[in-house]
């Protein structure tokens, strides 16, 4: 019974909407209807009423709860079609998160994966020296968090933005700026979440270096709690849902489907 309500969806009220750029926004809400801990990477499943439930990443945790949300399908149209005072359903929170630990951490976040990080950011600063933050878009009006990052730039935390096209910041892929940084520092932990190939390189980077790395990784997800199989891993059969969606790389360099394959949302393996 303590955890029924985990897998029923407790309605919230939107709060206040923030647009971070011209594709995401991030809705607060007045309430936190959880019965648990939350930690950085884990997700919640989101209940558009009428409509669908989906995963999404918890973005920020104090003062108030947020989900950041990229418009990309009709559930998420449905969600930025939303105002302030509308309600939606959530239940969770789901999954592994990150580990808060270490005295140096690098990173490295792409496009919307970047919305799990900000969370992680405020967790850190309570025990790490030094935190590195590189954030990469495509372009400019795609860069995720840029004011809120650069307000948190101080001594201790050092951000980094690159854009394939060079309108901000440094010019080429975050994986490539980040794989540079591991040469000239020496890091504790290394996170990333973002495009499946961005974390694929870092992770042959790391990999090199001995240097530790979690990654959160995204899949089709239909009930969030392990039961419909949708999101395995081959070959370790792991759910994304259960045992992710953060993994270690001590785990990743056992799953064949990392930076190669995922599933349609009939579960046929594609390529990525």
């Amino acid at each position: 019974m303590a955890n029924e309500p985990l897998n029923r969806p407790q309605m919230v009220k939107i709060s206040k909407i923030e647009l971070e750029t011209p594709l995401i926004k991030t809705l607060y809400f007045d309430s936190i209807p959880f019965s648990t801990n939350t930690y950085p990477g884990q997700f919640i499943m989101v209940w558009i009423p009428r409509l669908d439930e989906i995963p999404l990443s918890v973005s920020a945790i104090e003062p108030e709860l947020a989900i950041t949300v990229k418009k990309i399908g009709d559930a998420t149209n449905a969600l930025h079609a939303l105002k302030a005072g509308d309600r939606i359903g959530i239940r969770g929170p789901y999954g592994h998160g990150f580990s808060v630990k270490g005295e140096q951490s690098l990173i490295v976040g792409g496009g919307i994966g970047m919305a799990h990080f900000l969370y992680l950011i405020n967790e850190l600063r309570k025990t790490s020296r030094k935190i590195t933050v590189i954030n990469g878009a495509r372009t400019q009006s795609e860069i995720l968090f840029l004011s809120k990052l650069q307000q948190l730039a101080s001594n201790k935390i050092e951000c980094i933005f690159t854009t394939d096209d060079g309108s901000y910041g440094e010019k080429g892929f975050a994986s490539t700026i980040a794989s540079q940084k591991l040469q000239e520092e020496s890091f504790d932990l290394v996170y990333t979440c973002g495009p499946e190939p961005m974390m694929w390189d870092l992770f042959q980077a790391t990999k090199k270096l001995q240097t530790p790395l979690e990654a959160c990784l995204e899949r089709f997800m239909k009930c969030g709690i392990g039961l419909c199989g949708q999101c395995c891993l081959d070959p370790l059969g792991y759910r994304v849902c259960v045992e992710g969606p953060v993994f270690t790389s001590e785990t990743l360099q056992n799953i064949s489907d990392f930076g190669k394959y995922e599933r349609d949302p009939g579960g046929k393996k594609i390529k990525i």
